[in-house]
C-alpha cells in the first residue's frame, strides 16, 4: 500500500524543494561560482553584439566565456552577464550611446530632459546678454579677451535674483569670474542673513504665544 505524507511531512518536503529551487537560481545568478552549479553551453549563441565562442578558464570560480564582438574585438564575459543581458558588447555599444548624447546631441541640451532646463536655450540667452554688454564685465570693465587670457573662460552671465530660470534681460548682467563670485557671495550672505532673521522672528513669535497662553 502506498504511503502518503502527513501534513507536517508535506510541509517539510515542500520547503526542501523550495530551498533547492532558490539555491539553483542563486547559483545560476552567480555564474556558476558555487560547486555543482548547472553549466550552459553558450557556444555560437549571440548576445547583443557578442557571440560566445568558447568557455574561458577563470581563477575567480565564475564561469567565463570568450566572446567575439561585431566590432572585431574579443572580450571575456561572465556567463551570468550574458544570460541576463547586462553585457551586450565589448564596450563599443556604450561608447556609441555616450557619443550620441554629448554636447548638442544631448536630450538635456535641447529639451531639458534630466537637468530641468534647456541648455541650448540657456546658452543662447547668455550669449545674447554678453553681446548686449559688448563682452565687457559690467562691474570692473574687463573684456572677454582679458578674461580668456587670465582664466581661459569666457565672461559669465549673472542672474541678479539668483533664479537661473528667470531669463529676462533685466535680470541678467555680464560679469568676469572674480566679480561673479563676489556677486554670488553677496547673494549667499544675504540669503543666510534673512534665514537667520526668520529663525529669530519665529523664536520671538513662539515665546510671545507661550506667554499669552499662560
Amino acid at each position: 500500500m502506498r504511503r502518503t505524507l502527513g501534513g507536517d511531512a508535506r510541509e517539510l518536503n515542500d520547503e526542501h524543494n523550495r530551498n533547492q529551487r532558490q539555491e539553483t537560481g542563486r547559483q545560476e545568478f552567480l555564474g556558476g561560482k558555487l560547486m555543482g552549479a548547472p553549466k550552459l553551453d553558450r557556444t555560437g549563441i549571440r548576445y547583443g553584439r557578442l557571440v560566445a565562442t568558447r568557455e574561458s578558464p577563470s581563477e575567480s570560480g565564475y564561469i567565463m566565456w570568450l566572446c567575439e564582438c561585431d566590432c572585431g574585438n574579443e572580450t571575456i564575459v561572465r556567463s551570468s552577464n550574458l544570460g541576463n543581458s547586462s553585457t551586450k558588447s565589448c564596450g563599443c555599444l556604450q561608447k556609441e550611446i555616450s557619443s550620441n548624447q554629448r554636447g548638442e546631441k544631448s536630450p538635456c541640451y535641447i529639451h531639458g530632459d534630466g537637468c530641468g532646463w534647456r541648455v541650448k536655450e540657456q546658452k543662447e540667452f547668455h550669449e545674447s546678454i554678453r553681446r548686449r554688454d559688448n563682452y565687457i564685465c559690467q562691474d570692473c570693465g574687463k573684456t572677454q579677451e582679458q578674461e580668456l587670457a587670465e582664466t581661459r573662460r569666457i565672461l559669465s552671465v549673472h542672474h541678479k535674483d539668483d533664479n537661473h530660470f528667470n531669463n529676462v534681460p533685466e535680470n541678467a548682467t555680464t560679469l568676469c569670474l572674480k566679480c561673479h563670485n563676489t556677486a554670488s557671495a553677496i547673494i549667499l550672505a544675504d540669503r543666510k542673513y534673512w534665514a537667520e532673521m526668520k529663525i529669530v522672528q519665529n523664536t520671538i513669535d513662539s515665546e510671545r504665544l507661550d506667554n499669552e497662553q499662560r
